[in-house]
């Protein structure tokens, strides 16, 4: 599936441009995958009838950046992204629709602008690291969970953080346990 969202996002890249709201690529990327609404004048409509049949679909979150304005444009399809500014973690949520997967023609997905500051913290993750299976009850990390433990991590540098959170969701984990799914955990400071 990674290497199908990869090339979705590449060709939307090409036919819609950068520029253009990350809420528009996420809709044209949910029209081939669910193959509803379907014309000459969508540009990936060539490869909707094999995609479409794979009847699958995805949560991401997707940012621009604005290296002139330092302002960053956000999108999830189900997916957050955490805020650090001065002493606080700030929320914001993705949509509540997966792109693809059920076909709900009309499904409209909402962009966030944010002005950013000098030492801002911004995360984005994948399911991975929440859903992952194990502690002394045998249950999913969860996303609280992962929330609080990013909080506890903020007032330290990047590198201890990659380094804690590896140790961390080890240790959730243990020596019983498989990893379930891709772990992303993406830091970024401003």
């Amino acid at each position: 599936m990674s290497v199908l969202v990869n090339y979705q996002l590449n060709q939307t890249h090409r036919a819609l441009g950068y520029t253009n709201e990350i809420g528009n690529i996420f809709s044209l990327i949910d029209k081939v995958l669910c193959d509803y609404d379907t014309d000459a004048d969508l540009p990936l409509s060539s490869f909707t009838s094999d995609i479409s049949d794979l009847n699958s679909g995805f949560d991401a979150a997707l940012c621009y950046y604005n290296f002139s304005t330092k302002k960053i444009k956000f999108c999830g399809a189900k997916r957050p992204l955490y805020l650090y500014r001065n002493g606080v973690l700030q929320e914001f949520q993705g949509n509540r629709n997966s792109v693809g997967l059920f076909s709900i023609a009309g499904k409209v997905f909402k962009e966030t602008e944010i002005q950013l500051q000098k030492n801002d913290q911004l995360f984005l993750f994948s399911d991975g690291y929440s859903d992952q299976i194990g502690g002394p009850r045998k249950k999913r990390y969860m996303s609280k969970r992962l929330k609080e433990t990013l909080q506890e991590l903020l007032p330290i540098s990047s590198k201890k953080q990659h380094i804690k959170l590896s140790e961390t969701i080890q240790a959730w984990k243990g020596v019983e346990e498989e990893q379930l799914d891709d772990i992303l955990v993406l830091g970024i400071k401003i």
